[in-house]
């Protein structure tokens, strides 16, 4: 994986009050840990952040102004925060990593073609894996993990085992876990048993609460 070059700034103000302020200033605050390297709150770019999100990677060629990083070295993304209601990149946590040692990190999972049990068959697909964690030296973290559901088939599923990841990586996630899934369409007469059987059970629960009550 490529790095993505970052400047930042050691960042002297804390609290919230200090953070709102950054923020305003179009700056994110941060901090960067880890490889024996004393813990160094940031700031960096909120834009040039931006584009790195949107560079779909997470390691980091990162310099902070006054320091010397050391050789072999790269940060990467372990956590941001964000606002919930705007998605605004609140506060974000970067670690150091060695380019030669293997880091585990979650990757996205890209669901790759169409399936026919969808397609043909009209079922519904349920992706029930959105991230795989995976291991791997920095530089081979793939962007995603492509997984091709185009021959799935109804009532079939995707597991990890299935999954061949890029040269270079091996995943972690259980061998048995699901991806992906091809579930049957629930008809309408079916739906309209599960909603009275829901409705009988809240009934019952409901004159069971008001029995104990009298008691």
């Amino acid at each position: 994986m490529e790095q993505f070059a970052i400047d930042a700034q050691k960042r002297e103000g804390h609290g919230r009050g200090a953070a709102r302020a950054y923020r305003r200033e179009g700056l994110i605050p941060g901090v960067v840990y880890g490889r024996g390297q004393t813990p160094t709150s940031i700031v960096v770019d909120a834009r040039q952040f931006g584009a790195f999100l949107r560079h779909h990677g997470n390691l980091i060629d990162l310099k902070i102004e006054g320091e010397t990083v050391p050789s072999g070295m790269a940060a990467l993304l372990k956590d941001t925060q964000r606002d919930p209601l705007s998605r605004q990149v609140m506060s974000l946590d970067l670690q150091w990593v060695s380019m030669t040692e293997a880091v585990e990190v979650h990757v996205s999972v890209e669901l790759v073609g169409e399936a026919v049990g969808v397609t043909r068959d009209g079922g519904s697909l349920d992706q029930v894996m959105h991230e795989i964690a995976i291991s791997c030296l920095p530089g081979d973290i793939p962007d995603s993990l492509p997984v091709d559901i185009s021959a799935l088939e109804m009532g079939h599923s995707i597991h990890v085992r299935d999954l061949t990841p890029p040269p270079g990586v091996t995943i972690v996630a259980p061998a048995d876990d699901s991806v992906v899934t091809i579930s049957r369409p629930i008809s309408a007469e079916q739906l309209e048993v599960h909603v009275e059987e829901a409705g009988a059970v809240d009934v019952v629960g409901e004159e069971k609460a008001e029995g104990a009550a009298e008691e």
